[in-house]
């Protein structure tokens, strides 16, 4: 600074306590200093005493901050030395501290005055960390199923925060109905946006169906029917019996016997719906009917048969015998009689449900020949045992027989082919008598049932008279 003392006349001699010698001195003292200055004028002395005051330069220091994007920060100076006063060059404040929100990271400055003296300038700085930003999609789901919201964020490291109290980035959950849920998200002390993702709960379509026919003998067509009311959906059928169809109506083809399910899943919106009606159609197979006859063959005019069923999948009888009876029975015994001609035995086996198969076997009569050949006759002109005649009762047939008579020379005494003729004891065109004697016959016949066998008697018959 400048000292300048007035003084009165002039051309006298200055002379100042540091050596110096001019009217005006510059001093910059570190500390307050008194400086003396002595004035000389034709041999008077004056004297002066300037005290020059030396006041410190104040300091300061601002603070500074971290905050996140959006929020407010309070920067405070600090002096050295109090009572001064604060300039913010940046704000154009005047306060000691002051609040700011800057978008991005800022340096503020400040000075401190005091008794006139200004200080460096100091800077605080405010570092501005933007927020993080999430986003969680939508789900949809079906009613009774759940779904995972999964959020995900810009920055990495920080946590999570559901309004249902989950902390990871994804939550799984199964409302009943539609459900807005909220999340935020936390790192490095900054809490994003909220986001408001909502779970989408689609109902279930209905199910419901008819048959038009549940039962029956293979092959049976089934025909299918879903209640379509009040919804818009697709409709596949399946059977563990039958091949799977498509569409609201339809019908399924059961060719095996046996109980089946079937099930209609409707789907409608993505979301599937099923309904199985269990063993709900039965159906049966055709029976086998078959059975065998003990005896296979008549041979007795009057005869018991026992059959051997061995149907297959029947559960009901009927039994035609031919000859106008009938029977329930399922091994049946019955009494033929008059078998000559033979029988045909007609089954018919059925199922619980009607289901019917029938077969037939013919019985067929092989009684074989039922005679008599007397071994003595007496043709002596009574009414008593005139003529050698064998008897037959059944199973020869009259086409084919023959009967010969020899003598003992192996001459023929007699031949006819009709089973009503018999010897009378006479030989030749003339008639006559043969001798009492034995003479051999030979009786050939042909069985009515045996196949067109062929049977020859041979024999001797004693002439008497």
């Amino acid at each position: 600074m400048t000292l300048s003392p007035v003084y009165y006349p002039n051309g006298g001699q200055m002379v100042w306590t540091n050596g110096q010698t001019t009217p005006t001195i510059t001093v910059s003292p570190n500390t307050t200093t008194m400086y003396s200055v002595l004035y000389t004028w034709n041999g008077c002395v004056g004297t002066e005493d300037i005290l020059v005051t030396v006041n410190p330069t104040p300091t300061v220091t601002a603070s500074s901050a971290n905050v996140c994007f959006g929020d407010v920060a309070q920067l405070t100076a600090t002096p050295n030395l109090p009572n001064g006063t604060y300039q913010w060059i940046t704000t154009n404040e005047t306060t000691q501290s002051i609040s700011v929100s800057p978008q991005t990271t800022t340096s503020y400055t400040v000075e401190y005055t005091l008794n006139g003296c200004t200080s460096s300038v100091a800077t605080g700085t405010v570092t501005v960390t933007p927020l993080p930003v999430i986003t969680v999609p939508d789900v949809t789901i079906c009613a009774g199923t759940t779904g995972t919201l999964t959020a995900s964020s810009n920055v990495a490291g920080g946590t999570y925060s559901w309004n249902q109290g989950g902390t990871t980035t994804s939550i799984t959950e199964g409302p009943l109905a539609t459900t807005s849920y909220s999340v935020s998200y936390t790192v490095n002390g900054c809490t994003s946006n909220t986001a408001s993702p909502t779970i989408n709960v689609n109902p279930l379509p209905t199910v419901s169906f008819t048959l038009d026919t549940t039962s029956g003998c293979v092959p049976v067509t089934v025909g299918l029917s879903a209640d379509t009311t009040g919804q818009q959906a697709t409709y596949a059928w399946t059977s563990t019996g039958a091949s799977g169809t498509v569409g609201a109506n339809g019908q399924m083809i059961f060719a095996v016997g046996g109980c089946y399910d079937i099930t209609l899943t409707a789907t409608m919106n993505g979301c599937a719906n099923s309904l199985t009606q269990s063993s709900v159609v039965c159906v049966q197979d055709y029976p086998v009917a078959s059975f065998e006859a003990n005896p296979s063959t008549f041979t007795e005019p009057s005869q018991t048969v026992n059959f051997n069923n061995t149907s297959i999948g029947a559960t009901g009888y009927v039994w035609n015998f031919g000859d106008g009876n009938l029977s329930n029975d399922e091994f049946p015994q019955h009494m033929f009689q008059g078998t000559n001609d033979g029988y045909t035995i007609t089954l018919i086996a059925s199922t619980s449900m009607g289901c019917m198969d029938s077969t037939s076997i013919t019985i067929a009569a092989n009684l074989g020949a039922t005679y008599y050949v007397p071994n003595t006759f007496t043709p002596d002109g009574d009414k008593f045992n005139q003529v050698f005649l064998p008897t037959f009762s059944t199973g020869v047939s009259s086409e084919g027989y023959e009967m010969v008579i020899y003598n003992r020379w192996g001459e023929v005494m007699f031949e006819t082919h009709n089973m009503q003729v018999g010897w009378d004891g006479s030989y030749g065109l003339e008639g006559l008598d043969c001798p009492t004697g034995t003479y051999t016959y030979k009786i050939a016949f042909v069985l009515v049932n045996g196949g067109q066998e062929r049977i020859i008697l041979t024999g001797h018959v004693n002439l008497l008279r």
